[in-house]
């Protein structure tokens, strides 16, 4: 081998180690990202060959890591939405508003505030916790809508701070969501029982339960709660609709929400596409 070729191939392998270690460093950095930004996320990903069948242990194991997800239950106080009919009515003039019976943009707000999570900083101007807001960039606002509801707000942000109660906008042009009052509105714990789920492509169909309920620790109402988990793990789901209204004097909605898993995802793990309320 001559000088030339002896050069040529030390610069190959020495491209090819740059790259991998740039791939390493890369994969390392968005670990440590995400687990930095969403601590209680695992990758996760639904395949149409694990749910299938829905006797076998796969679908067993996804719907059981699923209703478990936190970012996932964060997300399914919606009531009826479909993102296609949302898009349609923020740019068709047309649009039938008086038949419209999806969520409101006021709804989307706070479910997008109620869903966001605060230990995700990498996108934020501010968090303040003795004021109860964290903020963000004009294009951000946009980018998390689109990743959470698939829906385009660009020429809809001016009437964000119309919301008082829940956004602001800043003099720097950043706009602020009040979280401290969606707590102070909602308090209950959530817990979801998957009744069904369905895959086509990316795209997931679940049937599921919604529990809400407040739980003031008392030991009545820690009872309450186990037999609402050992319900929801052996699917009964009547006799755990029982638990939450008769003892826990909760409510339980039927839903049907059509969504996609954003494990790359920058503010939101889940994007919503539909929710249907299903007949109980």
């Amino acid at each position: 081998m001559d000088k030339n070729q002896t050069k040529a191939t030390l610069i190959l392998l020495g491209g090819i180690g740059i790259f991998v270690v740039i791939i390493i460093l890369a994969a390392i950095f968005m670990g440590r990202s995400d687990k930095e930004n969403f601590p209680d996320y695992e990758e996760f990903d639904i395949k149409e060959s694990d749910v299938v069948n829905n006797s076998s242990q796969s679908y067993k194991d996804t719907r059981d890591r699923l209703q478990k997800d936190k970012y996932f239950t964060n997300e399914v106080l919606l009531n009826e939405f479909n993102s296609d009919t949302f898009t349609k009515m923020l740019n068709d003039k047309n649009f039938d508003f008086d038949n419209y019976k999806g969520a409101s943009l006021r709804e989307l707000i706070w479910n997008y505030i109620h869903s966001y999570e605060l230990s995700n900083r990498e996108y934020l101007t501010l968090l303040s916790k003795s004021e109860g807001i964290f903020c963000m960039k004009k294009r951000y606002v946009i980018d998390s809508f689109k990743e959470l509801y698939n829906i385009d707000l660009t020429d809809q942000l001016t009437y964000l701070p119309g919301y008082f109660e829940y956004v602001s906008l800043n003099d720097n042009g950043t706009y602020c969501f009040n979280y401290d009052q969606v707590l102070s509105e909602y308090q209950n714990e959530i817990k979801v029982g998957i009744e069904r789920i369905a895959v086509t492509g990316n795209t997931v169909v679940t049937d599921l339960y919604v529990y809400e309920y407040l739980n003031n620790g008392a030991d009545d109402q820690e009872l309450a709660v186990k037999n609402l988990d050992y319900y929801i793990a052996n699917q009964n789901y009547d006799n755990a609709k029982k638990v939450v209204e008769q003892y826990l004097f909760g409510n339980v909605t039927h839903k049907q929400i059509k969504l996609k898993i954003n494990s790359r995802g920058k503010f939101f793990k889940y994007q919503i596409l539909s929710v249907k309320i299903l007949n109980n």
